[in-house]
């Protein structure tokens, strides 16, 4: 089950790793952004390892992606990206914070595969 975990919150992670917005005075570039997202992606994939880890580590690493993409989201020009990251950025939330038994069932509900698609959508995955 914990394989499994792993394999689905390492793709939440790895959905975003082309997320970036530009145009806003003071926002950071695409390029940026998505640097910031690529990083947070490998984080968690280290803090996971090879997925023999409990439900605990998991939402920890989690909360700690999803933080890290909320401040990339920060820093990027209002726009779809923008938007497909912070909706997101809620899911991994929700299931950072759910109990044990339901964090897979988060993971697999249609409004987190919406969230990742929005983002694979808008990065051209």
């Amino acid at each position: 089950m914990w394989r499994t975990i792993l394999a689905v919150v390492t793709l939440a992670a790895v959905t975003v790793v082309g997320i970036g917005a530009s145009g806003q005075a003071g926002a950071v570039s695409d390029k940026v952004t998505c640097g910031a997202v690529a990083q947070a992606a490998t984080d968690m994939a280290a803090a996971l390892g090879d997925g023999d880890v409990g439900i605990a580590d998991v939402k920890k690493a989690l909360h700690d992606v999803a933080t890290k993409l909320a401040d990339a989201a920060v820093a990027a020009d209002e726009g779809p990206l923008k938007s497909a990251l912070n909706a997101d950025v809620a899911q991994l939330n929700r299931a950072a914070t759910a109990p044990d038994d339901q964090v897979m069932n988060i993971l697999h509900e249609q409004e987190s595969k919406d969230a990742r698609d929005a983002v694979n959508s808008r990065c051209g995955f």
